[in-house]
């Protein structure tokens, strides 16, 4: 079967679901996952293997949010720094790292959770 599957009619959500032994995603693997609204992985070593291979850094919306942010705001309204985390954070350091942010933004391009 392809993956993503071909074929379907009227699709609402494309799930791909993987279970990779190695340390990147080769990068037609990429292309197709990038094809699909979800990638579920079992653990926090596979989510980073997929930031390392850049396909969260493709389906995610930060460089759209940045724009809209940097094109509104400049130094002279007195904006903090912008600080861009492009690693895996533990879900455990999750909570430190709240606290310590004045503001926190989540770029997505229509996540449903």
């Amino acid at each position: 079967m392809p993956c993503p599957p071909t074929g379907y009619k009227n699709l609402n959500f494309v799930i791909g679901r993987t279970m990779f032994e190695t340390d990147r995603v080769n990068a037609e693997h990429v292309k197709r996952y990038c094809r699909m609204d979800s990638v579920w992985v079992p653990t926090d070593f596979r989510v980073s293997t997929f930031v390392k291979s850049g396909l969260i850094h493709l389906r995610k919306g930060w460089d759209v949010l940045l724009k809209a942010y940097l094109k509104e705001f400049s130094r002279i309204h007195g904006i903090a720094p912008i600080y861009v985390i492009d690693t895996h954070i533990a879900q455990v350091d999750l909570p430190i790292m709240y606290k310590a942010a004045h503001a926190f933004v989540l770029p997505s391009r229509g996540e449903v959770w």
